[in-house]
């Protein structure tokens, strides 16, 4: 948003709105109208004051983070109606981030990473970011093979390997891997830092599924422990699955909307490793191998 040409293309402004602390529709409002320092009028009320500025405003961004909040409300429907209106003014550009994929699906939006959301890291990129993570950013070990290991457990998952690259300022590749192999997810967090969404990894996977709860049917919970329980995941699920777990395909479409699940190219789906290790732990193994026959 600072960037040069990004202010040049926005000459109206680039507004960052942090929407985990607007958790409904009328706070949306309220949000957007302080960041955007409008001045209230008598007589008028928020939501015409807002849809005023943007019909004569000039381009402007807005940038609304941690979206999932006030979508996930009991006031979806207003929330959808306000982003459409306010994307009919086509000086008004939005990007949002959030939490899955199961976004506004009203408005043409351009998606990174495709359906699935957000991708891994190719190793390349992961070797890079977790150097720069380093105190020292110390590229030497960007050869070492027990890095490439440490990053495969952590499926090249971004934050995961911000997390996890942190303790390299005060550990050795070797004390990384074997506290991953004891502790797993628990190590996956900042130190002397409150825990959060981006510093805590398991905090991070609970957002998530408390955001799906209410639709997630026990059914939705065996099929987490199902997939975490299996590295390769499960091939051809769309065959597979219903052998194991009869009415499973819509927790499948929850889950994989909400970026717990992904489905690979050949049909198989599967779970980033960090969410499976937390998922074994909070759900324990609800399978063992005599129930994993017909794969």
């Amino acid at each position: 948003m600072k960037d040069f040409l990004i202010k040049k293309a926005f000459a109206g402004g680039c507004y960052f709105i942090p929407c985990e602390i607007l958790p409904d529709a009328t706070t949306l409002i309220q949000g957007l109208v302080q960041a955007l320092g409008l001045q209230l009028t008598e007589g008028k009320g928020l939501f015409r004051l807002l849809l005023d500025y943007f019909k004569d405003c000039q381009k402007t961004l807005l940038v609304l983070d941690n979206f999932e909040t006030p979508w996930n409300s009991k006031e979806q429907t207003e929330v959808s109606n306000l982003l459409q209106r306010i994307c009919n003014f086509e000086q008004t550009s939005i990007i949002i981030t959030m939490r899955g994929t199961d976004g506004p699906r009203q408005i043409n939006w351009h998606k990174l990473g495709g359906k699935s959301g957000l991708p891994s890291l190719e190793l390349g990129p992961a070797k890079e970011a977790f150097c720069s993570f380093t105190s020292d950013r110390d590229h030497t070990i960007r050869g070492d093979p027990i890095l490439e290991k440490l990053l495969i457990q952590m499926d090249d998952m971004p934050l995961a390997i911000m997390l996890i690259a942190q303790h390299a300022k005060e550990l050795s590749l070797e004390d990384l891997m074997e506290m991953w192999n004891s502790q797993k997810t628990a190590v996956l967090k900042k130190v002397g830092e409150q825990d959060g969404r981006l510093t805590s990894i398991e905090v991070s996977i609970d957002l998530t599924l408390n955001i799906i709860r209410r639709r997630l049917s026990t059914i939705g919970q065996a099929l987490l422990s199902l997939v975490a329980f299996l590295p390769s995941g499960i091939p051809d699920w769309w065959e597979n699955l219903p052998k194991m777990l009869p009415n499973a395909v819509m927790q499948v479409l929850i889950l994989k909307n909400a970026c717990l699940l992904y489905e690979t190219r050949d049909k198989t789906l599967k779970m980033l490793t960090p969410i499976g290790e937390y998922i074994m732990k909070i759900f324990g193994r609800a399978f063992g191998e005599s129930d994993l026959e017909v794969l």
